[in-house]
């Protein structure tokens, strides 16, 4: 066998490792759904109708379940690892122990309320007004099943809601405080901006006051330098060109 050869059964022996997992998930919740088929059974008060209607989707699902057993036991056997291979020979045999045992439940519970059903539809027919009765109980108890699961489902909406208006509520505080931050840091800003202002206009003064000493200054040195020309000439003069 070469290198590549090698790599790629290695990668398919991967890939099976995730695929026989989740294959092992959904027989273990396929399970849990053939139960609760059969536990419909075991609550079924209606008509012998209603009762086959529940037992055939109950034995549909168990069916569906059998087939994905047959799906891991193949890959069981397809299986190259021996650990890995052990290993799922024996859920394949704890899953057909569980669905024999699946399958027991289910004839059980519709034997027995087929029974049940039959009795009732007797006592129907022979009871009359006690059978009415009794239909009045069952149909209040149905009521009151009902009832409590609305009531659940509501409760169950109410504090979905909370969740989410709580979520809201500590998000709006966020939010405020984050605003008060930034109002907080936009008012110091503005107080720094003030002291700039004050400062410039102070420079600006300052800059102007000096301005005007300048062209004094010039003024009274070219008025010096005027009278100190003025003198050296009046003295040249006198010297040179005496009276």
């Amino acid at each position: 066998m070469n290198a590549q050869s090698w790599v790629r059964k290695l990668s398919l022996e991967k890939k099976k490792v995730p695929e026989n997992a989740d294959l092992k998930e959904k027989i273990v919740t396929m399970d849990c759904s053939a139960k609760a088929a059969i536990q419909d059974v075991w609550r079924c008060d209606g008509t012998i109708e209603n009762l086959q209607t529940i037992h055939e989707n109950a034995r549909r699902k168990i069916n569906e379940l059998r087939a994905a057993i047959q799906d891991f036991e193949t890959a069981a056997q397809e299986a190259d690892d021996v650990k890995q291979k052990l290993e799922m020979e024996e859920s394949v045999k704890f899953f057909k122990e569980q669905i024999q045992n699946t399958n027991s439940t289910l004839r059980k519970a519709y034997l027995t309320k087929k029974i049940a059903l039959d009795e009732e539809s007797k006592m129907l027919l022979l009871g009359g007004a006690k059978n009415s009765e009794v239909r009045r109980r069952q149909a209040s108890a149905a009521n009151q099943e009902n009832l409590a699961r609305t009531a659940n489902d509501v409760t169950q909406s109410l504090l979905s809601i909370s969740r989410v208006m709580s979520g809201s509520v500590q998000q709006s505080a966020d939010s405020l405080n984050t605003l008060v931050r930034s109002s907080g840091s936009l008012k110091q800003t503005d107080e720094e901006l003030k002291d700039q202002s004050g400062v410039i206009q102070t420079s600006h003064r300052l800059l102007t006051k000096y301005n005007r000493r300048e062209c004094t200054d010039k003024f009274l040195i070219f008025l010096a330098l005027a009278f100190f020309f003025s003198t050296v000439l009046y003295i040249l003069k006198k010297r040179l060109w005496p009276v």
